[in-house]
């Protein structure tokens, strides 16, 4: 179970999972390569996220909880970010029928708020000057928001 009072069955709940491990892998794969700093991150966004009330914050928490049984899955096979966009999809669709609208608007903005802090993660130079998100980050972050709008 994902949050109080909902009873999902257990593909309801990978789905919904599904979508902020997919964002991730999308950010810090997109310039080839997932770094330290960007696993790091994903966890602090997963604590942080995790912290917000209601239904979104659960589950943010219980991807913390479930992080490498969710990842591993969209990981196997290397980047394939057509599977990843169509996790997303089907998490923000999942969560708007499980959840209603409004709870649906705020996983939006919890995923793009997830892809950015992975972005902002690594680069820039030496990690500590300049801008620190490179142009494949900028071109995924700008996918994934096509893809959050889309649904």
């Amino acid at each position: 179970m994902i949050a109080q009072g909902k009873i999902l069955s257990g593909e309801q709940q990978r789905r919904i999972l599904r979508g902020p491990a997919a964002v991730y892998l999308l950010i810090a794969n997109a310039d080839g390569h997932i770094d330290s700093l960007e696993e790091s991150s994903f966890q602090e966004q997963l604590l942080r996220l995790g912290a917000s009330p209601g239904d979104v914050g659960a589950i943010f928490q219980e991807l913390r909880d479930n992080a490498q049984a969710t990842l591993s899955p969209l990981q196997q096979g290397g980047p394939r970010p057509a599977l990843l966009a169509q996790a997303v999809c089907d998490s923000i669709r999942q969560v708007d029928l499980d959840f209603g609208l409004a709870t649906g608007k705020s996983f939006r903005g919890a995923l793009r708020q997830l892809g950015l802090g992975v972005a902002r993660a690594s680069g820039g130079f030496l990690n500590l000057f300049g801008d620190r998100i490179n142009d494949e980050e900028r071109q995924a972050l700008s996918e994934l928001d096509q893809l959050l709008g889309a649904e």
